[in-house]
């Protein structure tokens, strides 16, 4: 299966790139699109965009402001003099702009219908162009739809710079600095893009990456706080009816020991009867969260169907968190972070479900006796977890893994996709801004076949701590995860086959003493992480299972000054495994932190701390490690080399490189059109017979950063009997 995402290149015409899956498994995981990453501010912050705005020009911005009564600019110039004056700014909780010239501005704004309640993210369209302002808000972008006729200026330029996060009041001040996230910010110049800014981070360096220039802008204002770079939370989405409702199956029937916990946001705020979750029956117990005829949110939990209540909490397109605790028999809703919502749930609730627990709609058994899927609802979920008792028996969060996408059970490790039985419709769910909730540079994994590994060149003492992030893909004989030493003395965690599957840790002292302590006995596939602390003498291990085990480790230095190895020891005893992070601490400074990272199409770790690329340090292994998973956190988005413009006669051909570092893959275009299985760094492109001349581009593709967009290289098919001479 291949994603989609539209992607403009600076040109009138935007183009589906389709995005190829570069690995499959639960621990894949991505963030789907820019946007998701955001820049915020705190007042004090402001962006020079060094760009002079003429009336030919149009500018795109994604936002969500935080609320107050002070006027705070997004974007804007109001220049020296009688200038041009153009803007977007908040006021009054509002959100207003301003046009024409600074001695004689327009000012607009939403009206009351467009005041603003709660937090939301927005999209404006603010167009010198043609005159025009759009605004909108949702999932889709189809709320509030402001089609308001700038004034003309009668001036063509602004003398002075377009600046974000302020107002450009005069070529030597700025002021009403905005509080809030920008995720995108885009200029366009009679349709040609000019500025295609995007939020960046890299160590202390916070700020807006324009792509098409490769240039960071950071914050202006001397002595003022640097900006936050974060990423919104993950979601997956539903669509009441653009794909006639989806529901997943939890598998899990409510009992009086129930206790369910549901975060998440409505999309669809004015149709009534749209189900959270559900599970309905004839007989049996009813429970669920919906939207009412009045639009307030409503509850039900208890064994008549009819017994339910209504809150007096408006239905928003706010983020809520819903806390049901059948056994307790109380109910809150907490939205935008405050209780708006605390009450009690009906007693007699003494009975098992009949039918599971649905999400994004319910289930209810109708008279004959068959399960009935009805009243979908349009709703995000960010999270749900799931009580049995004291027991945790369900946890879900957004993933995408084995080319799906769903609600992954981090308890059952297992994975949740859309329920369309019973209906003629067919779709999938569609993972939200956020993609994967747990997106991080653990994501990203270095591959071992069992021949490579990473010498660190660490020297472990009584203040050290090791921690490991990783997955075991073999069991055969004896492999290290890390370790040092060779022959009897060392020091490490490692697999080893016997009567058992046991992970083990060893320990060896200045004495020649050994201890082995297991961590666990019959070990699996699962994703694991071990903590290897010699200054507290403890080790811990946590997986879909939790164990540790105490090192007791003897007096005396250790005996071991060897060379720390990761993905095996020094002298041997190699794993097949992977890597998704490691990290080192001496007297709990962390020393060094290896994350999965590519450098010159080498796959190796970049230490964090250390600023240091380590690759595989066997010379026998032609090969290398493997990079899979998500992507590299703090890769970046600018191509250092671009594919190159040529002409070609009849017979041959060109072979067009392109790199961005850090990049997980590529994608490359042809006259905007994706290329299947051209997914490489090179592309051999070969004469055309027509004379004609195709541009070809490469697209990058990254977790945190999103994607990136190289030069266009344009190759011109010579006539027949053309012949180019290369000197």
């Amino acid at each position: 299966m291949k994603k989609e995402q539209m992607i403009n290149l600076g040109k009138k015409v935007s183009f589906v790139v389709a995005f190829a899956v570069f690995s499959a498994g639960a621990d894949t995981g991505r963030i789907r699109c820019m946007a998701d990453t955001y820049l915020q501010s705190d007042g004090t912050q402001f962006i020079d965009t060094e760009l002079y705005v003429t009336t030919n020009m149009s500018i795109e911005v994604e936002f969500e402001p935080e609320i107050d009564g002070t006027v705070r600019y997004l974007f804007g110039s109001y220049g020296d003099g009688s200038t041009m004056a153009y803007g977007l700014f908040l006021q009054n909780r509002k959100i207003c702009f301003v046009h024409g010239t600074r001695a004689s501005a327009g000012w607009s704004n939403t009206g009351d219908a467009g005041v603003i309640t709660a937090p939301a993210r927005y999209k404006a369209t603010y167009s010198l162009a043609d005159r025009s302002i759009l605004m909108y808000t949702g999932d889709s972008w189809q709320f509030n739809n402001w089609g308001v006729k700038l004034k003309d200026p009668g001036i063509e330029t602004n003398n002075c710079t377009l600046g974000i996060f302020a107002n450009h009041i005069s070529s030597s001040q700025t002021g009403d600095w905005f509080k809030g996230k920008v995720y995108s910010f885009r200029v366009y110049d009679k349709g040609t893009l000019v500025r295609d800014m995007v939020p960046y981070g890299r160590g202390a360096v916070t700020g807006l990456l324009d792509r098409c220039s490769g240039k960071v802008y950071v914050n202006g204002r001397s002595g003022a706080h640097p900006f936050v770079l974060g990423t919104d939370s993950g979601y997956v989405r539903s669509y009441r009816t653009k794909r006639s409702g989806q529901y997943l199956d939890t598998g899990y029937y409510v009992n009086p020991q129930t206790k369910i916990e549901v975060d998440f946001a409505m999309m669809d705020t004015s149709t009534a009867q749209q189900r959270i979750l559900g599970a309905d029956n004839v007989s049996g117990l009813n429970l669920g969260l919906w939207v009412s005829s009045n639009k307030k949110f409503a509850y039900c939990c208890s064994d008549s169907a009819s017994d339910s209540t209504e809150t007096d909490v408006t239905v928003t397109g706010a983020r809520c968190t819903f806390t049901l605790d059948v056994a307790a028999g109380t109910a809150t809703l907490v939205q935008n972070g405050t209780t708006e919502h605390s009450g009690t749930v009906a007693s007699s609730r003494t009975q098992t479900a009949t039918t599971s627990l649905r999400l994004f709609g319910e289930a209810v058994t109708n008279g004959t006796g068959a399960v009935v899927l009805q009243n979908p609802s349009s709703v995000r979920i960010y999270g749900v977890r799931i009580w049995n008792g004291a027991t945790l028996v369900r946890n879900y969060v957004p993933r995408f893994a084995n080319d799906q996408e769903g609600l992954f059970d981090t308890v059952n490790n297992a994975l949740k996709v859309a329920d369309l039985s019973g209906l003629s419709a067919t779709g999938k769910y569609r993972l939200g801004y956020g993609g994967d909730i747990e997106c991080t540079s653990a994501d990203a994994y270095l591959e071992s076949s069992g021949a490579q590994a990473l010498s660190t060149g660490v020297t472990l003492s009584l203040l050290t701590r090791l921690e490991i992030d990783c997955s075991l893909l073999d069991f055969a004989g004896t492999q290290y995860l890390f370790g040092t030493g060779a022959g009897g003395g060392h020091n490490g965690l490692y697999h080893q086959l016997g009567s058992t599957r046991s992970l083990l840790m060893c320990v060896r002292n200045s004495s020649g003493g050994n201890n082995w302590p297991w961590l666990a006995n019959n070990i699996n596939l699962s994703h694991i992480k071990v903590t290897m602390d010699f200054k507290n003498a403890k080790g811990t291990m946590t997986s879909p299972w939790s164990s540790s085990a105490n090192l007791s480790l003897p007096s005396g230095e250790l005996g071991d000054t060897y060379n720390l190895w990761v993905m095996a020891r020094n002298g041997g005893d190699y794993a097949s495994a992977r890597l998704y992070s490691f990290s080192v601490y001496n007297d709990d400074e962390l020393v060094h932190d290896y994350i999965p990272c590519a450098s010159n199409g080498v796959a190796g770790v970049w230490d964090r701390v250390g600023k240091r690329f380590l690759a595989n340090c066997r010379s026998a292994d032609g090969k290398g490690f493997t990079l899979g998973g998500a992507g590299v956190s703090g890769g970046g988005m600018v191509f250092t080399e671009h594919p190159q413009s040529c002409r070609l006669s009849r017979g041959h051909v060109a072979t067009l490189t392109a790199f961005a570092p850090g990049a997980m893959g590529y994608q490359w275009l042809k006259n905007g059109q994706v290329i299947a299985g051209a997914i490489g760094q090179t592309l051999e492109v070969p004469y055309e017979k027509g004379c004609a001349t195709d541009t070809y581009q490469c697209i990058s593709h990254y977790a945190i950063f999103g994607y990136g967009v190289s030069n266009e290289a344009r190759i011109e098919n010579l006539p027949a009997g053309a012949v180019i001479i290369f000197r």
